[in-house]
């Protein structure tokens, strides 16, 4: 549990589970942050956080075995609105079948 919130990370002014999901990660360099969130994104990377977004997170399930396929998913997201990266998108799926 966080006992209080990185003072740098309060200043970015992010919602509630940002902020603690990125006090953490800087206290803790070896934690991988998993951010949708693009201002908390910005946040990382400001502060060298390690983190994934939705599409590192589908490559990896994909890559364990625990998806069937990577473009399926995507596909749903951007069929619910969900905005991605078309660069990320192709660089995610050019070792996909």
């Amino acid at each position: 549990n966080i006992k209080s919130f990185s003072s740098i990370v309060n200043s970015w002014d992010l919602g509630l589970g940002e902020t603690e999901l990125l006090s953490y990660a800087v206290e803790n360099k070896e934690y991988t942050a998993i951010i949708v969130d693009r201002a908390a994104r910005n946040c990382a990377i400001s502060l060298n956080v390690r983190y994934k977004g939705t599409l590192g997170v589908i490559a990896i399930a994909k890559n364990l075995g625990l998806i069937p396929s990577a473009k399926e998913v995507i596909n749903m997201l951007l069929t619910t609105g969900f905005r991605l990266d078309n660069n990320i998108i192709e660089y995610i799926l050019k070792d996909q079948k």
